[in-house]
C-alpha cells in the first residue's frame, strides 16, 4: 500500500486490487475580524444628523426663551416676528446656527457619500470572493466525480449482482427466442427448482399461453395472471431490452399479490355490508361535501322528504329541507362541524310537499388522515314523540290549573271554617268542648297550609308565579319569622336565635311576601325536626354596589341532620329527609321545592351544610336592589 498527495485535499490510498478515494472537503479558515467602519459611519452619520436638528432649533429656542424671560410675552407668530427684526443678538444666533447647518450638512453629504462607496467597494468585492470560492468548488467536484465514476464502474457488477440476488421478487431474463438466460435465488426458490434447471428453458414451457412472442412487444407489458407452479396470485411485468450485441431480451418481474387479492375481497366485502347498512337504516342519511352539497342519500331519506337521488345529488341540503326562519341556525350547524364539533340537536325541517316535520339531527365531521373530507347528516324523525310530549305537557297544565282552581275553590270554604271556629273558641266553652274545637282548627290550619303549599307548586310548574317589586324592611320581615315561629320554639324548649349585624343594609326592593315565605318554610322545618338545642336565623352582606346588595341568608339547627345519600333529593317535590318523618312530624314534602324555586325565581340557589344527629344549615345569596332615599 501506498498513498499519493493529491490537490484540491484529495488522497489516494492503493490497495492491491482495490481503489478507495477520500475527498477530505474540510477546510480551516481563520476566524474573519469583526468590521467596525460601517458602524463608525452610522455613528458619525447621526452625530452630523443631530447637529443639523441642533442648528435648526437653536434659532427656535432663542426666540422662545427671549419672548418668555425677556418681554415676559406668550409666543406668538407675530411675536416671534417682531423679535426676529428687532433684536441683534438673535441675529448672530440665525447667523451661527446656518453656519453651523452649513457645516453639518456638508459633512453628513461627504458622510453618505462615503458609506454609499464603502457599501458598493464591499459588495463588489463580496461578489469577486463568493465568485472565486465557486469555481475552486467547481474544480474540486470535478476532480471527485471523475474519481467516483471510475470507483462506482468498479463496483457497478458487483452491486448489480447482489441487488439482483437480493430482491425477493421472481426475475428471470430471456432472450429473443424466450429461452431463460439469468435468474434470481428468488426465481429458483418460489419455483421450487434450481438455476441448472431454469437456465436455457424456454418461459413458454412453464407459463404456457401467458405471453406473447417477444418479436411482437414494442413496449412495456403488464398481466395478471395465477401462477400454475405456485400458489397465490402474481403480477407479471414484461421489460423489453437489448443486449450488446444488439441481440433482442426481455425482463421478466414476478410480484406477489395474493395478500392485496385477499385484501380487495375483504374491502369489498366491507364494503358491501356498510352499503346495506347505508341503504337499510330507517334513519335519513345523507353526506354532504365541504360546500354543502349531497353526496348520497339512502331510501330513508327519500322517504321522510319525499325527494329522490336524482332530486337532491349535487344540490345544497339547506336549500331542499331547511325553511327560512331556521336557516341561520342551519348555517351554524355547518360552521360548527367544520370546526370538527358534532352537533345535535331538535329542530324542524320541511318536506317536498310542504309539511313541517320534527327532527332530531346530528352533524358528524367526516374526517380521513386528519383532513376533512365531509359531513355525515343523520334525521330522526320524532314528529309523533313531539306531538306526544306536547300532550303530556298540555295535559300537565291542564293537570296544574285544574289544582290551582280546586284548591282555591277549596281554600274559600275552609277560610270560614277557620274564622267560626275562631269565633267559637271565643265563646264561654268547658274544658272539653274547647279541646275538641282547638284540635279542630289546628287541622284546618295545616289543611290550609297544605292548599297553599300546592298553589303555590301549581303556578310554579305552571310558569305563572310572578315576582313582586316593592320597598320593604328586611329587619321588620325577619322579625316577623321569628315572632311567628316563637311560640313553637318556645313549647319544644328551644332557643330561636335573629341574628341581622348593624352593617346589613335593611332598607331594600324586592317582594317580601315571598322572602317571608320562604325563611318560614326553612325556618320551620328547623323548628319541627329539633327537638333540643337552637335554631339560628342570620343573615351577611356579601357585596355591595351603589344601587343594590348582595345577601346571604342562613337557618341553621342542631336537629336530626340529613344522612349524605339523601340531600341530593331533599328538594324534590314530596321528599323529605326521612319519609319515616312524615308519620313523625307531618308535612306534604312541598316546603322545600317551592322554597327552592322560589329563590331561584328571586336570582339565587340554596345550598345545604348537613351532618345526620349534629344538625343542618340552608343557605342562599340573593341580590337585591336599595330603596332609592328621598333627596338622593
Amino acid at each position: 500500500m501506498y498513498l499519493k498527495e493529491w490537490p484540491s485535499h484529495i488522497v489516494v490510498a492503493h490497495t492491491g486490487k482495490a481503489c478507495k478515494w477520500v475527498l477530505n472537503t474540510v477546510e480551516y479558515k481563520s476566524p474573519t475580524p469583526l468590521n467596525l467602519t460601517p458602524l463608525k459611519t452610522l455613528i458619525r452619520i447621526a452625530f452630523h444628523v443631530l447637529g443639523l436638528w441642533f442648528s435648526l432649533l437653536m434659532p427656535v429656542v432663542a426666540v422662545w426663551m427671549e419672548a418668555l424671560y425677556g418681554r415676559r410675552e406668550l409666543l406668538t407668530l407675530q411675536t416671534a416676528w417682531n423679535i426676529q427684526t428687532t433684536e441683534p443678538l438673535i441675529w448672530l444666533i440665525d447667523f451661527f446656527a446656518l453656519l453651523l447647518l452649513l457645516l453639518f450638512g456638508f459633512n453628513l453629504q461627504t458622510e453618505i457619500s462615503r458609506f454609499q462607496n464603502e457599501d458598493r467597494f464591499s459588495h463588489q468585492l463580496d461578489q469577486k470572493n463568493n465568485e472565486i470560492d465557486l469555481l475552486k468548488e467547481k474544480s474540486q467536484q470535478d476532480l471527485l466525480e471523475r474519481i467516483q465514476t471510475e470507483a462506482i464502474i468498479g463496483r457497478a457488477k458487483r452491486e448489480w449482482e447482489a441487488t439482483f440476488d437480493a430482491i425477493s421478487d421472481p426475475i428471470l431474463l430471456t432472450g429473443a427466442n424466450g429461452n431463460i438466460m439469468r435468474c434470481n435465488r428468488a426465481a429458483a426458490r418460489i419455483l421450487d427448482t434450481t438455476f441448472q434447471q431454469l437456465i436455457g428453458k424456454n418461459i413458454e414451457e412453464m407459463f404456457p399461453g401467458i405471453l406473447s412472442p417477444l418479436v411482437e412487444q414494442t413496449g412495456l407489458s403488464t398481466r395478471t395472471f395465477l401462477m400454475p407452479s405456485s400458489y397465490g396470485w402474481f403480477d407479471i411485468s414484461l421489460f423489453p431490452f437489448q443486449f450488446s450485441n444488439n441481440q433482442q431480451g426481455a425482463i421478466y418481474i414476478f410480484h406477489d399479490i395474493t395478500q392485496r387479492k385477499y385484501a380487495e375481497g375483504d374491502l369489498q366485502r366491507q364494503k358491501q355490508y356498510y352499503e346495506g347498512i347505508f341503504q337499510n337504516n330507517p334513519v335519513a342519511i345523507i353526506t354532504l361535501d365541504m360546500d354543502g352539497h349531497i353526496v348520497t342519500c339512502n331510501p330513508a331519506f327519500e322517504r321522510l322528504f319525499g325527494y329522490t337521488q336524482v332530486d337532491v345529488i349535487g344540490h345544497k341540503l339547506d336549500a331542499l329541507v331547511t325553511p327560512p326562519d331556521y336557516r341561520e341556525q342551519a348555517l351554524d350547524f355547518t360552521r360548527r362541524v367544520r370546526r370538527g364539533e358534532t352537533v345535535h340537536e331538535v329542530t324542524r325541517r320541511r318536506a317536498k310537499s310542504g309539511e313541517m316535520i320534527d327532527v332530531e339531527v346530528f352533524n358528524v365531521p367526516v374526517t380521513v388522515e386528519g383532513e376533512s373530507q365531509g359531513i355525515l347528516v343523520l334525521f330522526h324523525n320524532i314528529t309523533e314523540l313531539v306531538r306526544a310530549r306536547r300532550k303530556a305537557e298540555d295535559a300537565d297544565l291542564a293537570k296544574g290549573e285544574f289544582l290551582a282552581n280546586m284548591s282555591h275553590e277549596i281554600r274559600t270554604p275552609l277560610n270560614g271554617v277557620i274564622g267560626m271556629l275562631n269565633l267559637t273558641l271565643d265563646t264561654g266553652l268547658s274544658a272539653e268542648q274547647y279541646e275538641y274545637l282547638a284540635a279542630a282548627l289546628d287541622s284546618a290550619d295545616a289543611l290550609l297550609n297544605l292548599l297553599n303549599d300546592i298553589l303555590d307548586f301549581s303556578k310554579i310548574e305552571a310558569g305563572r308565579m310572578e315576582l313582586e317589586t316593592t320597598d320593604f324592611d328586611l329587619r321588620a320581615v325577619m322579625e316577623n319569622v321569628a315572632v311567628s315561629l316563637a311560640q313553637k320554639a318556645a313549647d319544644k324548649g328551644l332557643e330561636l336565635v335573629c341574628i341581622i349585624p348593624p352593617e346589613v343594609p335593611t332598607l331594600l326592593r324586592g317582594d317580601p311576601n315571598r322572602l317571608r315565605q320562604v325563611l318560614v318554610n326553612l325556618a320551620g322545618n328547623a323548628v319541627k325536626f329539633t327537638e333540643k338545642g337552637e335554631v339560628v336565623l342570620r343573615v351577611k352582606k356579601v357585596g355591595e354596589s351603589e344601587e343594590r346588595t348582595s345577601l346571604a341568608f342562613y337557618v341553621q339547627d342542631t336537629g336530626i341532620g340529613i344522612p349524605p345519600e339523601r340531600q341530593t333529593t331533599i328538594f324534590d317535590r314530596f321528599t323529605q329527609a326521612d319519609m319515616s318523618t312524615t308519620r313523625i312530624h307531618g308535612g306534604s314534602g312541598l316546603g322545600l321545592t317551592i322554597s327552592s324555586q322560589l329563590v331561584e325565581l328571586m336570582g339565587g340557589k340554596i345550598t345545604l351544610i348537613s351532618e345526620p344527629n349534629t344538625g343542618s344549615t340552608f343557605s342562599f345569596t340573593l341580590p337585591l336592589p336599595k330603596q332609592k332615599l328621598a333627596g338622593i
